[in-house]
């Protein structure tokens, strides 16, 4: 039976849960079309409304969405309170991929209240912008380089003038990518480093790592690449995994997308991630979400959430009242500004103070 590929169709199965990926790339290219795009607007807007009360909130940016749903203006220009819509918890991702097309922000929030979350900026307090390709190279000879380009590639400098090793910093609220000597691809996350050699001229490729990184490892059977960090050791011949060994985060974890790598000498498969607390399945979703260029926050505590939040908006999180124990989940661009995402963010009995310090005040 051919489907129903009208807007109000496409979306009556994205209500039930039964898009398919030809749906969902339809609707993609549909939005890139203002008539089309309008008309999706108007109907989710329709949609929205007929689904007030269900058990999940909807919390959306009501500066970037007034224009779509008619929404009420002249909040305070310091003091700005959250409007709300529910949704269905079954729609899942697939609602937050398709109002981040229109210009909305999702987040999900359990435990809710009928209170009203606000964001508070201080009389002259700026907004900051989310993190960009930056960082230090540090050279074998000790000399520091500042990048703001996108990508570092060692396989084009033929000639290294001397041996040794170099290393490449990423600072908060920056990122970059580095292609190896060996043609390996390493994207750093921020607050994160490499230190590798200018050759690799033994019988194996050793890097050493702190932060979060994602590889990419060329294939060398004569080779091994051997990724040290966090107390671990990670060693493969060709593959593609995540490693997070933040000195901050209680969990590291190893995470192995293809290929397979030993951690420790523990073997992973596709689809396991090595932590210091057991192999387990690995979430790949939301340990690559940053890399493509997201935050996932699923099943994490305020504190966890709050910590990506900090390395990549270089801000500090001041809890006042203690830290409130509030688990949620979402998905939100990482191209937001600080702004636009705690206006995302908040959430029952939250109230998020923004400073010119770089300090975010969470009041309960």
């Amino acid at each position: 039976m051919e489907q129903n590929t009208s807007i109000p169709g496409l979306l009556k199965r994205f209500t039930e849960g039964q898009l398919t990926e030809q749906d969902e790339l339809y609707l993609s290219e549909l939005m890139k079309d203002p008539e089309s795009a309008e008309a999706i607007k108007k109907t989710l807007a329709d949609l929205i409304e007929s689904r007030a009360g269900n058990e999940v909130l909807f919390m959306h940016n009501p500066a970037r969405v007034d224009a779509i749903l008619a929404m009420d203006k002249g909040a305070d220009s310091h003091t700005i309170p959250v409007h709300r819509v529910h949704f269905m918890r079954r729609w899942g991702w697939v609602a937050a991929a398709i109002v981040f097309a229109i210009g909305l922000g999702v987040f999900y929030f359990s435990n809710q209240t009928a209170s009203s979350p606000q964001i508070v900026h201080q009389p002259k307090a700026q907004d900051f912008s989310p993190g960009s390709n930056k960082a230090i190279w540090i050279l074998a000879d000790g000399k520091k380089i500042e990048l703001d380009s996108t990508v570092l590639d060692m396989t084009s400098k033929k000639e290294p003038v001397a041996k040794g090793y170099n290393e490449l910093q990423t600072p908060r609220g920056g990122q970059y990518q580095l292609i190896l000597p060996d043609g390996s691809k390493a994207l750093l996350n921020a607050a994160s480093s490499i230190k590798y050699p200018v050759v690799f001229d033994g019988e194996e490729r050793r890097v050493e790592v702190t932060g979060e990184v994602y590889f990419e490892v060329a294939k060398d059977v004569k080779k091994p690449f051997k990724v040290s960090g966090g107390g671990q050791e990670t060693e493969v011949l060709g593959t593609t995994f995540n490693i997070n060994i933040y000195n901050d985060e209680p969990t590291l974890k190893v995470s192995l997308i293809e290929g397979s790598i030993k951690v420790n000498n523990t073997l992973l498969k596709p689809g396991q991630a090595y932590t210091n607390k057991g192999i387990i399945a690995a979430n790949l979703e939301q340990d690559l979400a940053w890399k493509n260029g997201a935050f996932n926050f699923d099943n994490l505590t305020l504190q966890e959430a709050m910590r990506q939040l900090e390395r990549w908006y270089d801000i500090e999180v001041v809890y006042k009242n203690g830290i409130p124990d509030i688990p949620f989940s979402g998905k939100i661009s990482r191209n937001l500004s600080l702004d636009e995402l705690l206006k995302t963010l908040a959430g029952t009995d939250l109230q998020f103070t923004i400073e010119d310090d770089r300090k975010i005040i969470i009041t309960k």
